[in-house]
């Protein structure tokens, strides 16, 4: 099936950078030269680190995530939740990652549209979603908003005003095995208050069975270990003081 370019969108912690023309992704690998006196005259290679850039093309804005925004993000120097994304009605595949923005243009002809572009170099894995993710949705406890069930777009947000007794939101049932990975990334901004945590746990407000990850503003790629194997287990946030956050393009994929 083709899919239109227009549909497919760049979006950052959560938030899709303005009036966007044109958007390139690049990955690639380093082939070290591993060539000696047996190759028979033929070069040879092996696989060395692999990299991946995302390079966007937008009008000049003062709306959403804009060029000011943009700038700011040099500034501040923050890891971002980078998601390249369809919108609704295509078949286009996610792709998602941590990444550093590294470069902000902007370009101001005569008589034409300004313009911004940029670029994002991924920090660590990049993940293309093949299937669907292992997080679909994330029920509520204990003071908690309500949550949205359609993380991959919208994003959620948690408001907890009691500063006692532990507060979790779970998600959807998922099957883990001792030693299986979940991937849990996400893009946290912490209004006041305590961090969050996040773990593999035992469903219906069970323990953790997996090492447990404090969330950090801006992006966030927890890696997940299972000590046991459950049939019935959820992906957990959790705090146990009051906080006030938000959590954007939230994603859990099973490795």
């Amino acid at each position: 099936m083709k899919v239109s370019g227009t549909r497919v969108l760049l979006f950052s912690d959560g938030e899709l950078i303005a009036y966007q023309r044109g958007l390139t992704i690049d990955a690639s690998v380093n082939l070290p030269d591993a060539t000696d006196k047996e190759s028979g005259g033929w070069e040879e290679h092996i696989h060395g680190m692999r990299n991946a850039t995302v390079s966007f093309d937008a009008l000049y804005s003062t709306e959403g995530l804009s060029a000011d925004a943009l700038i700011e993000l040099i500034r501040s120097r923050p890891d971002l939740m980078m998601c390249i994304n369809g919108l609704s009605a295509t078949s286009f595949r996610p792709i998602i990652g941590l990444v550093n923005l590294d470069s902000v243009s902007l370009n101001a002809p005569i008589e034409e549209a300004m313009a911004v572009s940029g670029s994002m170099k991924v920090n660590g894995e990049l993940f293309r979603i093949s299937a669907a993710p292992a997080i679909n949705n994330l029920r509520v406890y204990t003071n908690y908003n309500t949550f949205v069930t359609d993380l991959t777009v919208t994003g959620l947000t948690a408001d907890v005003a009691s500063p006692s007794g532990v507060k979790r939101a779970d998600s959807n049932l998922l099957s883990v095995t001792t030693e299986g990975e979940v991937m849990f990334l996400c893009s946290l901004k912490l209004n006041s208050g305590q961090l969050p945590t996040v773990e593999i746990a035992e469903y219906q407000g069970g323990d953790a069975i997996s090492n447990v990850v404090t969330l950090q503003p801006g992006g966030n790629a927890a890696r997940l270990k299972a000590t046991s194997t459950q049939a019935a287990a959820v992906i957990t946030i959790r705090n146990t003081a009051a906080t006030n956050f938000e959590l954007r393009s939230v994603w859990g994929l099973k490795k």
